[in-house]
Order: C-alpha cells, then structure tokens, then sequence
C-alpha cells in the first residue's frame, strides 16, 4: 500500500532476496541480506588412519592470527601421550627447538605441577592415553595465539583429557610458547610412541 492507502504492485526480489520495511510511508522492497560474520570457522579437517603424524597446514594467517584445535584421537599402542611441533614453511619441515611450557594436570587423585624449556616438541600437558577405543582416547582443544605474528612468540592453551585401561584418568591444562618469535602457518601431531590408529583432528580461524 502506498501513503495513501492504496495497493501499489511492488517489484519481485531475486533468489535469496527477502521483503523488508522501507519505514513509515515507504513500499516494502526486496533486499539481499548481509553475509553473517563468523568469529570461528573451519579451515580444515584431517582423519587419522594408522598414521605415524597429523599435519594441519590450512593457516591463513593473511586472515587470522589466532587458531583453534579440536583433538579426539586414538594412539595404535598403549599409554601413550600426545605430541606436536610447529612450522613456519607450511609443513615442509617442523620446527624441533625452543618449546617452553607450565602445566598442571591431574593423575586420578593427585595434581602435578611442572614446566620446562627449550623443549624440542611440546608434549601436551603428560595426558596419557589407552589404545582401547571403548576409553575415549585422547579428547581435547588446543588453541593457538599470534600465529601470524614474527615479532611475538606464538603461544599455546591445551585442555584435555584421557583414561588408561581402568587404572587411570588423566585431565589436564598447558600453557606454553615457541620461544623464538616467528609466523607460524602449521602444526604436526604424533603419538610419542607408535603410530595413531584413528581420529580427527580440525583446525579453525579464529577473529
């Protein structure tokens, strides 16, 4: 209807196109709506099948500086903890140095506490896993800061957890950082022993 109250025949949208209020007095109009902005997206997922590593090379650190890791994943031996190392070539070769971390995990009953340096992989937070698939395995975020960044260290935050054949639970929180300030665009996970036997891993942007 237009002011007057009159039906006025209002032009068709296109596909996708929605009827909105031009306000008091005005016709409707057909308008796209704005792309949604997401603060979290996924840039890759990888399936591990009796794999000796896990590489997540999908960083777009021209995007984002901050990534996040979700880990549910099962080593192919026993007891088992997981690993990871950094890269700053995209995955062609993976840094083996200057890895610092504090960390404060829980075995059944009794915390620890413990930290160390110039490590040379980051051996996520001593969660220590079966190989039964019925036990859960390995199940945790990982999330990682100033990937993007060669003037600041690229920092870390594990929170995980795990439980060993029926003897042991394992839950635990790392905080670490690559000591040597560089741009970070990859990451690569293994067993510390052993190959592991299955699970997924994704990486996600994060504004």
């Amino acid at each position: 209807f237009d002011s007057s109250g009159n039906p006025v025949a209002i032009a068709t949208g296109t596909d996708g196109q929605v009827l909105t209020s031009a306000g008091a007095g005005a016709q409707p109009a057909f308008e796209t709506l704005p792309t949604a902005s997401q603060d979290i997206v996924l840039l890759e997922t990888v399936e591990a099948s009796s794999s000796s590593t896990v590489s997540l090379t999908a960083f777009d650190n021209s995007t984002y500086n901050n990534y996040l890791i979700t880990i549910d994943a099962l080593p192919a031996d026993h007891s088992r903890n997981l690993q990871g190392k950094f890269s700053t070539d995209g995955g062609s070769s993976y840094i083996t140095s200057n890895y610092d971390y504090g960390r404060i995990f829980r075995e059944n009953t009794t915390v620890y506490g413990q930290q160390a340096f110039s490590q040379s992989i980051m051996n996520f937070a001593n969660i220590t896993t079966s190989n039964v698939a019925s036990e859960g395995g390995w199940v945790a975020t990982l999330e990682l800061f100033n990937c993007a960044s060669a003037a600041v260290g690229t920092g870390y935050i594990f929170v995980g957890g795990a439980y060993r054949s029926g003897v042991t639970t394992y839950n635990g929180t790392e905080w670490g950082v690559h000591g040597v300030a560089q741009d970070m665009d990859a990451i690569q996970f293994q067993s510390n022993s052993g190959n592991i036997a299955s699970g997924t891993f994704k990486l996600y942007g994060r504004k």
